[in-house]
């Protein structure tokens, strides 16, 4: 017969958890065979446990897009370790761009909208209440109806009226105030949204699922998801 200590092996469980850390991995590389193999055999090799993976490949453009979260112990393998074997032994060979965060990170999220106010106050309720782990550094529309819901929660609201004259300018300022606020992507609330670039000549809308060039000064994770549309 033995007995356990119940509130020791509490504090050790407590202890050793302490020692663990959560990171998210977003890439971006052309495509080419062995990615997925290398990059998950490669967290495995650190003794980190992968908790979320996704991936998706542009086979128009031949590009490879991946995003993995996993979960490792600070006293196999440091975080700052894990980055830089990352970069010396994977990024550099697959000619990746990516970027790292750790997992309490709060992605910040732009929100678009029109005229159409239902869907901001369902998604503003979720953000509010804790539901959505984000960040929303603002609010922007082509038109003033909905300004007056971004002032009552608080969040600053950008208007850029749209028409064929001044689309050219609407769309760079939008493009700025995107790279200034460093939105990791954006949500059209109750609005199909088209941005074009003009020096990479890509079209990005609500319904795509795209990148932002380089030229763009945008983050390459930047993508576009449509709410309530």
């Amino acid at each position: 017969m033995f007995f356990i200590n119940t509130r020791v092996c509490f504090l050790c469980m407590f202890a050793a958890k302490q020692h663990m850390y959560a990171i998210t991995l977003v890439i971006q590389c052309p495509d080419k065979k062995g990615i997925i193999a290398d990059v998950t055999s490669f967290v495995y090799q650190q003794k980190g446990n992968i908790q979320y993976i996704d991936q998706y490949v542009d086979r128009e453009n031949g590009a490879f897009f991946m995003r993995l979260q996993a979960e490792l112990d600070e006293q196999l393998c440091s975080y700052q370790n894990f980055i830089r074997l990352f970069e010396n032994e994977l990024a550099n060979e697959y000619n990746m761009t990516w970027s790292h965060q750790p997992l309490h990170y709060k992605p910040k999220m732009a929100v678009f909208v029109s005229k159409y106010d239902h869907c901001l106050y369902d998604l503003l309720g979720r953000y509010k209440s804790g539901e959505l782990a984000v960040e929303i550094p603002f609010i922007l529309s082509n038109h003033q109806d909905l300004a007056s819901i971004a002032k009552a929660f608080d969040i600053p609201f950008f208007h850029t009226p749209v028409t064929k004259e001044t689309k050219a300018a609407a769309t760079k300022q939008q493009l700025a105030l995107l790279a200034e606020h460093e939105v990791d992507f954006v949500v059209l609330a109750r609005k199909i949204y088209f941005v074009f670039c003009q020096e990479c000549k890509l079209l990005f809308c609500g319904r795509t699922r795209s990148r932002f060039c380089g030229s763009c000064a945008l983050y390459a994770n930047h993508t576009y998801r449509s709410y309530c549309s």
